[in-house]
């Protein structure tokens, strides 16, 4: 792996897109002091993930984009991308070529890209992970970590050994368990808060028990009333209604019999009535034909006279008829000569209109220009009346802005103010409770030696204990170990676990598939190479180390699958992956030929996986075998093509070896072997500590009773013991308010230092807001201007549209009074027709009206002989019917008198009917009111009615009772009420309020144990962050020594760690002894001496932190060209291994390049580069 190119745009002064390419080997970067050298390396640390604009040489990250100059303007972003060689996989990818790139905005967004696939920070930390190219890699030595590292103090110095060693991941872990032993603490705090506040609600739920007890009883005794109520008036109510049914039998009979003789005197009333009723109908009969007769006559009378009045009537309109039709027949001549007018005057209002519309068409026709330019120039005013908007917000704005920061301001100073007001008086409070701590401590050593005095006296009983102690003491201890390695290996198996749950070293893409396949949207995807197989234990190293990367391959059962699953990772930038589809495995990429002589087995036949994914395992390990490591390289010189692994993870090849001690993460599958050995360790020591729990148990139970013995001992002094704790809990209380007090006066005055420095940064910021309103109300004031120019010229053009729409108006109404004058001239033409022809017809209908008047004259003449005649008959018929009359009314008068006695008798014998019938509707009444108050009774009863057993033992337990039921029922209801609101789930409520407050102290006692367990794991990750700190530091030490005497040609130089109180916080210090010289340390050197030995211990963390390739900027300055060559031959040797950049004045050093790089600066502040190979330099 090599870096091939490095592209920049826009990052400091490389303003225009800039390529640099790089070989293997050393490569100088050479120009004048202040061309943009340095900024090559910013680019390279920025890209790789620097967060730090300090370490990028700013204050702030958007510093890094191009500001401008006099000729250019600044420009939004900068980019740089550097590609690298991964033809040897260096970099967990598929690809051989890898670019990575960095692009930032002004507005303070950050983007990374990898291969041109946006990515997140992390994936781009992750794949450079165990390249030594991370962001603390010492891969990149910056201008100034020289002077740095020489100015720097022993605990500052030991930063750099520590990320040489790696151990900030420990420190982070570190971090992360002291947040999590401070939640712990913290819930343990708020758990005893609230079980204060349930030890406080206890007796409140006493107090409501017995309450709700006592309205238990008050409800048994008033439903035992209730009972007794129902059942008195219930027996009541019966024996009533059974009296009420016997007379309303005997009162029915005797009215049954009245109303039969009644029903016989009112059948001879109705047979007298009926009689009556015959003859008045014969009477109105002979009254009706008597009518007749008399309306016969008048009749004849009147249809004689009718018929007189008719004739001369027909007389009359014979004559008017005729004088009509003569008066129609001139009408109809008139009205023919005025239509003949009308189509006259039709034709020239024709003739106007066409001239009128063709005038109103024109003036449309100038309107509507007018209005186009008027239109135009009313655009241009609105765009700057809103530019003149934005201005004026923009000024409104940033008057907000001004008085918001005014007023910010203000608030910090009163803030000031305020701490110090009460960083004052926090202070005099923790002086009074210092004092009372100390008054408090005095009583308590006093009350100490009354407490010894007392237990004293408790000796002799507690020696006969001590046997049953002792073995509580040896039991107890015996759990603790048990109990110790059975949490360390739970701690040990629970991290195997989370690394394994994390997905520690599986790429981005292949996490995001595994997701979505566990969320069933990839139903085709079976899983990866890893989680599909399974091996022996003792050839998991081997599996791992030969699968490589290949490890994590996503297998398919079809291509299909995998594009699918390409897409959603495309979709949702979760990263990529490298999927193994089952169908484009074909037999003959599986097929593998017969097992070299001296090779164990081919690797694919120790995978143990379903018969599915066969095909892929042997497709991905087909070119691999297993040997052991004696065998190992003779094979793989033997068999070009093929991988040969050992157990222990060796691997051969023809041209390379891979090997070495066992990696700190393990492989996927000896991963997963380790997490199963741990959980049978677990198990184990589960067991055991079952075990040593019940040993305890058992001696628990020998103390107890050794305690029972020694309990009136205890008595004796529980007294001293007990005012010993109160002394003990007020002097914890004094003392915990005291430091309290004095950390809270400690950070009161750091918030104080904190208001104080955003008061000055408030006060900067107001002052630049200040300047910008300035410059904003003057391109409003501008843009006023501008505004006001062009709504002049909107009236004027307003104005003449006006005048032109006038005349559009005035030409308009002409046209259509013109138009509306031929309308209405076709109405009058047609009007005109519409006359004539109705007087043509009303003259022919006169003239048949007048023939027909005439005949009708005839025929009346001929009617008025007839009524004559009929008049004389009618007469005669009246006289004889009115004698008949006069015979029926005498008949009906007698019967009239009899029918009225008969009614009389009846309506005697009605109202006895009617008092007999009111008093059985009395007593159906109240039989009615006594099966209502029966059914209210039992409908009171109905939500909870009384059986028969409770009716009868409510009868047996009152059955001498003689109160007043009503009366006792309201007394226990108003005693009830008296309670007031009671709980009736009290009882259950205490019980709830008892559980929860054990639960509580359950869980606090799991926080204790929590709380020891993450204290224990803290000083496991001290344990192992100074374990691996050493080891590295032990081996730059050597390599330091080595290089020293190189550079020095003698002499010799240590490293030791500075005695401190805490070991991982110990200082590096530097002690050298150039040639004839004595030992000393780094500051009693001499300026070249520091900057040679700085150079060594720089070259000596490379030897142990190895990298693909470094940059170097002026680390050779301060050598001299006595000093240049050795420089020149450690930076040799460091080339053969890897790829070196270097930027540098010195020629020395430029001699030993491969190509270099000019950097100047033709346009100021913009950077460009210029490439020349030393062989085109020599020549």
């Amino acid at each position: 792996m090599f870096l091939k190119s490095i592209d920049l745009f826009g990052f400091k002064t490389f303003a225009d897109k800039t390529r640099l390419l790089f070989e293997p080997g050393i490569s100088a970067i050479v120009g004048p002091n202040g061309s943009g050298k340095s900024n090559l390396v910013d680019a390279a640390r920025w890209v790789l993930g620097e967060q730090s604009a300090k370490q990028l040489r700013g204050a702030r990250m958007d510093e890094v984009i191009f500001a401008g100059n006099v000729q250019r303007r600044p420009l939004g972003m900068a980019e740089i991308t550097l590609t690298f060689d991964n033809s040897d996989g260096a970099l967990a990818t598929p690809f051989d070529e890898v670019a990575v790139t960095r692009r930032v905005y002004r507005t303070g967004e950050s983007e990374y890209f990898l291969n041109k696939a946006q990515v997140r920070l992390r994936d781009v930390v992750d794949l450079m992970l165990g390249t030594g190219l991370g962001p603390d890699a010492s891969a990149i030595v910056s201008q100034g970590e020289i002077d740095a590292l020489l100015s720097a103090k022993p605990h500052e110095r030991r930063q750099v050994f520590e990320e040489a060693a790696g151990t900030s991941k420990y420190q982070a872990r570190k971090r992360e368990a002291q947040r999590r032993l401070e939640q712990t603490e913290s819930n343990a705090l708020r758990i005893n808060d609230i079980l204060a506040e349930l030890e406080g609600q206890i007796p409140a739920a006493e107090l409501a028990v017995r309450r709700a007890t006592r309205h238990r009883r008050l409800t048994e005794r008033l439903r035992d009333l209730e009972v007794l109520a129902f059942v008195r008036k219930t027996q009541a109510r019966q024996n009533e209604k059974a009296e009420l049914n016997a007379v309303y039998g005997t009162e029915e009979s005797d009215r049954a019999h009245a109303q039969q003789r009644r029903a016989q005197q009112e059948a001879e009333a109705a047979r007298v009535r009926s009689q009556e009723y015959q003859t008045t109908l014969a009477l109105d009969e002979r009254n009706s034909m008597r009518a007749s007769a008399a309306a016969a006559v008048q009749e004849a009378a009147s249809l004689q006279a009718s018929a007189d009045a008719r004739a001369d009537e027909a007389a009359r309109l014979c004559a008017s008829l005729e004088s009509d039709a003569q008066s129609a027949a001139s009408q109809a001549a008139r009205a023919e000569q005025r239509l003949r007018t009308l189509l006259e005057e039709m034709e020239g209002a024709r003739r106007g209109r066409d001239d009128a519309l063709t005038a109103a068409a024109q003036a449309a026709t100038a309107e509507t220009q007018a209005a186009e330019k008027w239109e135009q120039a009313y655009a241009a005013l609105r765009e700057l009346e809103d530019k003149r908007a934005v201005g004026a917000a923009a000024v409104a704005e940033i008057d907000a802005t001004v008085a918001a920061r005014a007023a910010e301001r203000d608030r910090l100073a009163e803030a000031v103010q305020k701490l110090t007001a009460e960083s004052e008086a926090v202070g005099r409070e923790a002086s009074q409770q210092a004092r009372r701590a100390d008054a408090v401590q005095s009583e308590l050593r006093s009350l100490e030696r009354e407490l010894a005095d007392a237990l004293q006296a408790g000796d002799c009983t507690a020696q006969e204990s001590a046997a049953s102690l002792a073995r509580l003491d040896g039991a107890g201890r015996e759990r603790d170990r048990s109990a110790a390695a059975f949490v360390e290996a739970s701690a040990r198996l629970k991290a195997l676990v989370e690394v394994q749950d994390a997905g520690l070293g599986i790429p981005a893409g292949v996490r995001a598939v595994q997701a979505k396949k566990a969320e069933g949207a990839l139903e085709g995807i079976l899983g990866t190479v890893a989680d599909l197989i399974d091996v022996d234990e003792a050839f998991a190293a081997a599996l791992d180390a030969a699968l490589a990367t290949r490890a994590h391959d996503v297998v398919a059962r079809s291509a299909g699958d995998a594009q699918h699953a390409i897409a959603i990772l495309k979709s949702s930038r979760a990263g990529r992956a490298t999927f193994l589809p089952l169908d484009a495995v074909s037999a003959q990429d599986c097929a593998q030929g017969d097992l070299p002589q001296g090779a164990r087995c081919w690797a694919a036949d120790v995978v143990h996986c379903a018969d599915e994914v066969r095909p892929a395992v042997r497709h991905v390990l087909r070119e691999v075998v297993v040997a052991d490591a004696a065998s190992a390289t003779t094979l793989a010189r033997e068999h070009p093509g093929l991988a040969v692994v050992t157990l222990d993870g060796d691997i051969f090849h023809r041209h390379s070896i891979s090997g070495g001690s066992p990696a700190a993460d393990l492989g996927p599958i000896a991963r997963r072997g380790d997490v199963a050995e741990r959980r049978r360790e677990a198990d184990a020591l589960a067991v055991m500590l079952r075990k040593a729990d019940d040993e305890l148990t058992a001696a628990r139970v020998l103390v107890a009773s050794a305690a029972t013995q020694a309990e009136e001992a205890a008595k004796r002094h529980s007294e001293a013991r007990q005012r010993l704790r109160d002394a003990a809990t007020t002097f914890e209380n004094a003392s915990s308010q005291a430091a309290a007090l004095k950390e809270q006066h400690r950070a009161l005055g750091q918030a104080r230092g904190s208001s104080e420095a955003e008061l000055e940064r408030a006060e900067a910021g107001l002052r630049a807001y200040r300047r910008r309103a300035a410059a904003d109300r003057a391109a409003a004031y501008r843009t006023e201007e501008e505004r006001a120019l062009a709504a002049g010229r909107v009236d004027e053009l307003a104005r003449a549209l006006s005048d032109i729409r006038d005349r559009h108006r005035v030409a308009a109404a002409h046209a259509a009074a013109m138009v509306e004058r031929v309308a209405k001239a076709g109405d009058d033409i047609e009007a005109a027709r519409e006359a004539a022809a109705a007087l043509r017809r009303e003259q022919e209908s006169r003239v048949r009206a007048l023939a027909e008047a005439v005949q009708n004259r005839r025929a009346l003449a001929e009617r008025r002989a007839i009524f004559a005649s009929n008049r004389v008959q009618a007469d005669a018929t009246l006289a004889d019917v009115s004698t008949q009359v006069d015979e029926l009314r005498a008949r009906r008068d007698a019967l009239s008198a009899a029918a009225r006695s008969l009614e009389d008798r009846l309506a005697a014998e009605r109202q006895s009917d009617r008092e007999q019938s009111l008093a059985l509707e009395r007593r159906r009444i109240r039989m009615a009111e006594v099966d209502a108050e029966l059914a209210m009774l039992a409908t009171a009863f109905e939500h909870s009615p009384a059986t028969e057993e409770e009716r009868e033992d409510v009868n047996r337990r009152y059955g001498d009772y003689g109160g007043d039921v009503d009366a006792d029922i309201r007394k226990t209801r108003e005693e009830q009420q008296r309670l007031g609101n009671v709980n009736l789930n009290a009882v259950e409520d205490q019980a709830a309020l008892a559980v929860r407050r054990d639960f509580l102290r359950g869980q606090l006692d799991d926080l204790e144990r929590a709380r020891a367990d993450v204290v224990a794991g803290i000083g496991q990750i001290d344990e192992e962050s100074q374990r691996q700190f050493t080891t590295t530091f032990d081996s730059i030490a050597s390599a330091f020594s080595e290089t020293f005497a190189r550079l020095f040609s003698g002499g010799k130089a240590t490293l030791m760690l500075a005695t401190a109180d805490d070991p991982t916080q110990a200082g590096v210090e530097i002690c050298a002894q150039p040639p004839g010289k004595k030992m000393q340390s780094l500051n009693s050197l001499s300026g070249g001496e520091r900057a040679m030995t700085a150079v060594a211990l720089i070259f000596a963390i490379i030897r142990v932190r190895p990298s693909p390739f470094y940059i170097f900027d002026e680390i050779d300055a301060a050598l001299d060209e006595a000093n240049i060559g050795r420089f020149g031959e450690l930076l040799g040797e460091l080339a053969d291994q890897a790829q070196t950049l270097i930027i540098t004045h010195n020629k020395a050093t430029m001699t030993l390049a491969d190509r270099l790089y000019g950097v100047t600066m033709h346009e100021p502040g913009v950077s460009e580069v210029l490439s020349l190979a030393m062989e085109q330099v020599s020549a």
